[in-house]
């Protein structure tokens, strides 16, 4: 039994909680299951947790029908009929209950406070916002295969372009000594420019379709975008700024190696890693905001520290790895 099977049965069943902790482990793994997000709208019992929920499964799929008429269900209840989830944890009355006894009434707070921290706890703490989804890569691997063709068997063509140029306008080009260096351009050296370009574009071709099987052979190599060298990834993590900027600068330093940039004011970190024999390094780039006193944003972007255009998934790798280790040290 999957474990999307197993939490909707659970919830059937009426034991909420249980399938919301699934639910959760299972958004953590796949953030875009739309399904997985639908039914955690349903075991999640406080409003506003269950907007979040469905806003979550228009991003994924702007058409579901479902999650539109539960916004709009969502939209049409009175805001004094109900006290906001920020009033609850911070004990301001959003509402009265008139006639009622005053131990009563913080039973009742009491109980709402309580179940909606159990709600808060139940979705992750870390939401990619911008998870890639698999997709037909036909159109990526036409560019990139032309990329390479350009770029490895171009030079050469550009260095023939620039050499007829200087040619040209060398001031002997009246002279026996222009027909001579000309008659040597077009006899030997244009060929062999025109050679070694079809050479070097060959072989970017073959370096190309290396750099397209490593990076498919990825769990996450086969989304929009996987193929390109220029990584990005947008998250939320429901902990405060200097929390998440500590982890972030961790996660630089291990995975990144060298920090170049620690500016908690501007909410920026800059790392580079080493040379492989896959890479000449990449650059690292950490973008934090905060967004309130409990939550805050980051953007992380990875690509190379020269001009390429395979990195045979080293780019991947990297906002994949920051992601799991943020995760990991986040969830636990």
């Amino acid at each position: 039994m999957s474990k999307l099977n197993e939490a909707i049965r659970t919830i059937k069943a009426g034991d909420k909680a249980t399938g919301r902790k699934l639910l959760t482990h299972l958004i953590q793994t796949d953030p875009t299951n739309e399904m997985a997000w639908m039914w955690l709208a349903v075991a999640v019992e406080n409003p506003h947790e269950k907007r979040r929920c469905l806003q979550r499964i228009l991003e994924i799929n702007p058409e579901n029908t479902t999650a539109k008429q539960g916004l709009a269900r969502l939209e049409t209840l009175a805001d004094e009929e109900m006290p906001t989830l920020e009033d609850i944890l911070s004990e301001k009355p959003a509402f009265t209950t008139p006639k009622l006894k005053s131990l009563s009434s913080q039973k009742i707070v009491g109980s709402i406070k309580q179940n909606a921290l159990a709600q808060t706890e139940a979705l992750p703490k870390l939401m990619i916002l911008d998870s890639p989804r698999s997709t037909n890569q036909s159109g990526e691997i036409l560019v990139l295969l032309l990329e390479g063709l350009l770029f490895f068997g171009g030079f050469p063509v550009i260095a023939m372009f620039v050499f007829s140029v200087i040619i040209y306008l060398l001031p002997l080009r009246n002279s026996s000594y222009f027909g001579l260096m000309f008659g040597f351009f077009r006899e030997l050296f244009l060929p062999a420019i025109l050679g070694i370009g079809g050479i070097l574009g060959f072989v970017g071709l073959v370096v190309v379709v290396f750099h397209i099987i490593s990076v498919r052979g990825r769990p996450s190599g086969k989304a929009q975008g996987a193929l390109s060298v220029h990584q990005v990834r947008n998250f939320e993590v429901r902990l405060p700024y200097s929390k998440v900027f500590n982890l972030c600068f961790e996660a630089a330093l291990v995975l990144g190696g060298k920090v170049s940039m620690n500016n908690p004011e501007r909410g920026r970190i800059v790392a580079k890693t080493g040379r492989s024999i896959y890479s000449w390094g990449e650059t690292l780039s950490f973008k934090i905001d905060r967004l309130n006193d409990e939550q805050t944003k980051v953007n992380v972007s990875s690509k190379p520290r020269m001009l390429t255009p395979i990195d045979f998934g080293s780019n991947l790798d990297n906002v994949e790895g920051i992601l799991n280790f943020l995760r990991l040290k986040i969830e636990g």
